[in-house]
């Protein structure tokens, strides 16, 4: 638990004129939350229906030495799409922050909503120990795809239209 905790402490020592002595102490030691190595946030998660764009990954180290070949593997389901699914970055500082970013592609018919995408992290410690990090998850907003934009059938018959038209003005009136 997250509280100071009590710690019993007996030192034994010998006099100069050698005679053993014991002294009991007790010590109050805090004890701080648990702290993991990293912290993954999405740095921008937000897309529209049926777009394909870019899902930017920061993560920053919080430990208190470098960690070095920080792989993170990326992992979505239906109605998110992602062709590369793994990214490294070559060492992170203590308290440095490194982005990344992975192709992701959003299915034309996904309903609004928040969807996750897991990130896993696995990094060498200053000892050359590969560890792994808890996953974390981010969440990924899908909004409305904008209905402004008219269709593009509608747009090429309406300039077949025109041509049409205006070549039969013009063959009219020759």
């Amino acid at each position: 638990d997250a509280v100071p905790q009590r710690i019993e402490v007996i030192t034994r020592y010998r006099t100069a004129a050698d005679t053993e002595h014991a002294q009991n102490d007790s010590l109050h030691v805090p004890v701080a939350d648990r702290r993991d190595a990293v912290a993954v946030t999405a740095a921008e998660s937000e897309f529209t229906a049926g777009e394909e764009g870019v899902l930017e990954i920061e993560v920053t180290n919080q430990r208190d030495i470098e960690i070095r070949d920080v792989y993170l593997s990326l992992t979505v389901e239906d109605p998110l799409t992602s062709e590369f699914r793994r990214a490294v970055l070559p060492s992170l500082q203590p308290g440095e922050t490194g982005q990344l970013a992975f192709d992701l592609e959003v299915d034309g018919d996904a309903p609004v909503s928040q969807y996750p995408a897991t990130v896993e992290v696995e990094y060498l410690d200053s000892d050359a120990e590969r560890n792994t990090a808890r996953p974390s998850t981010v969440a990924i907003t899908v909004t409305e795809a904008d209905g402004d934009d008219p269709p593009t059938e509608i747009v090429i018959f309406g300039i077949l239209s025109i041509i049409v038209l205006v070549s039969a003005w013009l063959f009219y009136w020759r």
